[in-house]
């Protein structure tokens, strides 16, 4: 669909039934939410719109490009008459001061398609509460302090003139100024105090005058100069070869235990069978085999059954049946494989003798 939408000020007209000057001359009895009221006008086609719509609203810090301020506010099934709506929005506290611009997608309200968005986006403007805060007096703001209530800073703590060096103390009635000189100090652990000064206890402290080389070691009492320590041994662990007692000693990968990343495949044709301590491969041409087995009818069987099986150390790969009699008085009912080989099953209409049924099963080995 195509259209467009024509913002009016419609926040103001609720607003102007109030006059300013009735505003300013009593305190505020509630306070104001971050929602407003949005009107517009949509056309289709050239034609004012009329019925039901859905509309999608969002904000931009751009009136072009920019990044998205606040969530997305939906409203479904909005009634416009002669072109006209109107919505409530609510983005939540996202007013600072930031020019915002309004961009509005729209659909017919029976469709759950995609958004047309109108272009361009609306310019957000200041409404007369707005401008009321940018110049509220005292009497209409909520929360101010006792000493600021009467407009002028002249509380007791910001009367007082203290030199340099005093700071505000209470005497027991008011706030005076005085010098700081009755705080007292404690040393607490690893701490000395002289006078004023705190310092870091000796025995708390690294030693000052270790030679080069050695390290600053506790001794259960105090930090001391000490030699630094020597490795006595390298032992090696599972996995591993090597290790010392003194002098360089080398760890190396015990290939009994460990095995190199495997470094070639095998051909087409061929599995593996196994990987070499080295990471070289062992490939192994599997071998295919064929077991049949063959089972003997009677004359009066109307039907029978035979199955072949594979050794324990091969796989089934598939299998197929055979009968002694061609020809449409013998019909196949099932050729199908079974827990380690085939089953063949065969029906006849008439007997007229003994006859016998051939199973074959493939079978593949992996030496």
């Amino acid at each position: 669909m195509k259209g467009k939408i024509i913002p009016t000020i419609a926040i103001v007209i609720g607003l102007l039934s109030v006059s300013l000057a009735a505003v300013y001359g009593r305190p505020l009895q509630a306070t104001l939410g971050t929602g407003f009221t949005y009107q517009g006008r949509l056309t289709e086609d050239g034609a004012l719109a009329n019925g039901t719509y859905d509309f999608e609203f969002k904000l931009y810090d751009d009136p072009t490009g920019g990044a998205q301020v606040g969530s997305t506010v939906t409203r479904e099934d909005v009634s416009v008459s002669g072109g006209l709506f109107t919505v409530q929005l609510d983005f939540g506290n996202v007013f600072d001061g930031t020019a915002l611009y309004l961009e509005i997608g729209v659909r017919p309200g029976n469709e759950t398609g995609a958004y047309t968005t109108l272009a361009p986006r609306q310019a957000l403007t200041a409404a007369p509460y707005a401008a009321y805060a940018l110049a509220a007096p005292w009497s209409g703001l909520s929360g101010v302090p006792a000493g600021f209530a009467d407009g002028v800073d002249d509380d007791t703590l910001a009367g007082l003139a203290c030199a340099n060096g005093q700071l505000p103390k209470w005497n027991g009635s008011a706030w005076v100024c005085a010098a700081d000189d009755d705080t007292t100090y404690s040393a607490g652990t690893g701490l000395t105090l002289s006078g004023g000064q705190f310092s870091l206890s000796s025995s708390y402290r690294l030693p000052q005058t270790c030679a080069n080389g050695q390290v600053a070691q506790w001794n259960g009492s105090a930090w001391t100069c000490a030699t630094a320590g020597d490795i006595t041994a390298v032992n090696a662990g599972t996995g591993l070869t090597g290790g010392g007692t003194s002098g360089d000693v080398t760890l190396s990968a015990d290939t009994n235990y460990l095995q190199r990343r495997v470094s070639s495949g095998c051909p087409a044709g061929y599995y593996l069978k196994s990987i070499n301590a080295d990471g070289s491969v062992v490939c192994q041409r599997p071998l295919i085999s064929v077991f049949m087995e063959q089972c003997q009818m009677g004359w009066n069987d109307g039907w029978g059954s035979c199955s072949a099986l594979c050794p324990s150390y091969a796989v089934t790969i598939s299998g197929g049946c055979d009968v002694e009699y061609d020809g449409s008085d013998f019909m196949l009912y099932e050729s199908i494989p079974i827990s380690g080989g085939w089953r063949c099953r065969y029906g006849r209409i008439a007997g007229i003798t003994s006859w016998w049924i051939r199973t074959y099963a493939i079978c593949m080995e992996m030496p």
